[in-house]
């Protein structure tokens, strides 16, 4: 699913939106970031990570997420992890657009997109021994 994301948001080419502000491979925007450190369970884990990384949570912390690649997954795990529903099966490609779309609430939905970037995502999955 994250790599999914990855290469739907940014096609794991781009670390700042072209003409927006969303940042990292996952292509965050500020707010989503900080959803994730308001909510108890997630903002500790978020938190806990951070330091492991050695990261500062402080004012450069959004600065820092658009070149730690590390931190970037955690915040994309932790934002699929606040929605309460399972995440999809492998190979399951609407389920995973639908989750998709639900958590990430893109500006521009592209079903075409996703399914190249899904595909990929699970081929590479399966691929790997």
């Amino acid at each position: 699913m994250l790599v999914a994301i990855a290469m739907q948001e940014s096609a794991l080419i781009t670390r700042k939106q072209v003409g927006g502000s969303a940042i990292s491979p996952y292509q965050f925007e500020k707010i989503g970031i900080d959803n994730v450190f308001t909510h108890a369970e997630t903002g500790r884990l978020v938190t806990g990570a951070a330091k492991e990384l050695a990261i500062p949570v402080d004012e450069n912390f959004y600065d820092a997420v658009k070149w730690n690649d590390a931190i970037a997954t955690v915040i994309a795990r932790l934002i699929l992890w606040l929605d309460p529903a399972p995440l999809p099966a492998l190979g399951k490609e609407v389920d995973a657009r639908a989750y998709y779309e639900r958590t990430w609430r893109p500006g521009i939905k592209s079903s075409i997109r996703w399914t190249t970037s899904y595909g990929t995502a699970v081929a590479c999955i399966r691929s790997t021994p």
